[in-house]
């Protein structure tokens, strides 16, 4: 193994667009991304700091644009950095690497293995990171917005309708074990206006990381990654420097399934304003 630090791969994108599939296809190929990770493939430590983050000026994944402010207050931002570079030295690798690596003697600062983490609020936290890790590697996995909102409304119907059966059972006990999360983690998302108001928000954010960075930054396009899944996770396995044969290639992407572009048009019932149609031309789809 080489004893050249290795700058993290940074994965940026709209929740609900597949980065969880793909990241873990990377996974597979060699990229670590983290010893505690929640189901959708996020390694929790960064997940904690990019709440934290979004937390400081008042927003959270559904409203990120608040980290505007922290971001252009420098006096704010170089302290939140400073912070988080001394977490990132004994906790970050803790909870990151676990503790085999720990007592190996690696470093969050000086990997020497590829690396990254994925977590859709990078895409408004990306500055911060970037400040500790400048030769930061980032990948912008996208999808139409229509099946993005689509997704969401129907995640935040499913946990609402549960929230309504356990507050019947549970409303009369409220005054004993008070409520400490919401009934649903995102009423924004229960609009598909509102969804794609949001997707257009994180696009918009994400594709202005990528033309700054340059070669620094690989986007990716959902739907062409399910038309033509291995040439895309090779060129992926490329951009993160993953020394990965056509075989290896060929056994993560065997179950990829076509149909899952664009899934919104199965549904005859569903519509969009005028204004969602010209969003979703922003960034050259069509509904």
């Amino acid at each position: 193994m080489s004893s050249k630090s290795v700058p993290p791969v940074i994965v940026i994108g709209m929740h609900r667009s597949g980065t969880s599939m793909i990241t873990r296809m990377l996974e597979r190929l060699g990229l670590f991304l983290g010893k505690q990770k929640d189901p959708n493939d996020e390694a929790s430590f960064f997940l904690k700091n990019n709440r934290w983050l979004l937390e400081q000026c008042g927003g959270a994944w559904d409203h990120p644009e608040a980290i505007t402010d922290l971001l252009k207050t420098p006096e704010v931002r170089s302290l939140c950095v400073d912070y988080l570079r001394q977490v990132l030295r004994i906790r970050g690798r803790l909870k990151f690497l676990g503790g085999r690596r720990t007592l190996r003697g690696q470093s969050l600062m000086a990997m020497t293995q590829a690396w990254g983490w994925k977590d859709p609020r990078n895409t408004f936290t990306l500055p911060i990171w970037l400040d500790l890790f400048p030769k930061a590697r980032i990948i912008h996995i996208y999808r139409h917005g229509c099946d993005v909102a689509r997704s969401l409304k129907k995640r935040e119907c499913d946990q609402l309708d549960e929230s309504r059966i356990r507050h019947r059972r549970r409303r009369w006990l409220y005054w004993l074990h008070p409520k400490e999360h919401g009934f649903v983690r995102s009423p924004r998302c229960l609009s598909t206006e509102k969804g794609i108001r949001l997707w257009d928000t994180y696009m918009r954010r994400a594709r202005r990381h990528v033309n700054h960075l340059g070669k620094r930054a690989h986007s990716l396009r959902y739907e062409s990654f399910l038309t033509t899944p291995r040439p895309e996770l090779k060129e992926l396995a490329d951009f993160c420097d993953l020394d990965v044969d056509d075989t290896e290639i060929r056994r993560c992407v065997e179950k990829v399934d076509a149909s899952r572009s664009f899934a919104y048009r199965s549904d005859s019932g569903f519509t969009i304003s005028s204004e969602a149609e010209r969003l979703l031309e922003r960034h050259d789809y069509e509904f």
